[in-house]
């Protein structure tokens, strides 16, 4: 199973390329437990992220097509190390190990997407203060364009994640509180220890 993360999707990042990067399995989890801060990686951030399941196989998706590959959404955070990133780009290394380590993308339960509004809208609060907000509309490049521009060279397979766009990357500690809503149907609380 992988998890496609897309960057720079935001109607805001005008200018700036749409690309993605993959990450381990062992780095998603169901929602239900905190999330810890790795010991010794200085600041951590939380994005507001969308995840969407693909429900069949395919490679060479026409865009025409995409719609049929997916049908359910979860709410989900995904946690990234900036300073371990920055370091990494500096030394010319990946920077996988800074999106990419245990626990750092946390899902909570997926609902059919026919269950919510044709265009579905999250919110991501950092101790009760909305910090990060999601909608369809908000997006430079939808879903199922998107599909079809990874799936050129990358097999998607039933029970992969796509994360159509991350929002914003909001600094967290330890005591703080996480609280995403999706409508009335999807809610996902985690706690930072």
């Amino acid at each position: 199973m992988k998890v496609t993360v897309i960057e720079n999707n935001c109607v805001k990042d005008e200018g700036a390329l749409i690309g993605w990067y993959q990450i381990s399995d062992s780095a998603w989890t169901n929602a239900g437990k905190p999330f810890y801060i790795p010991e010794e990686t200085g600041d951590v951030t939380v994005s507001l992220a969308p995840v969407i399941r693909f429900n069949r196989l395919g490679k060479s998706i026409s865009e025409k097509f995409a719609r049929r590959y997916y049908s359910e959404i979860a709410p989900a955070l995904h946690f990234r190390l900036p300073s371990l990133r920055d370091e990494l780009l500096r030394q010319g290394l990946s920077p996988d190990p800074s999106v990419s380590f245990d626990r750092s993308l946390i899902v909570g339960s997926f609902v059919s997407m026919e269950s919510l509004p044709d265009h579905p809208e999250m919110e991501l609060k950092l101790n009760g203060e909305t910090v990060a907000l999601w909608n369809y509309p908000a997006m430079k490049v939808d879903i199922n364009h998107i599909i079809s521009r990874i799936s050129k060279t990358n097999t998607i397979k039933m029970g992969d994640f796509l994360i159509p766009v991350i929002c914003g990357f909001t600094p967290v500690k330890i005591g703080d509180r996480l609280d995403v809503i999706m409508g009335s149907v999807g809610n996902l609380a985690v706690k930072v220890k």
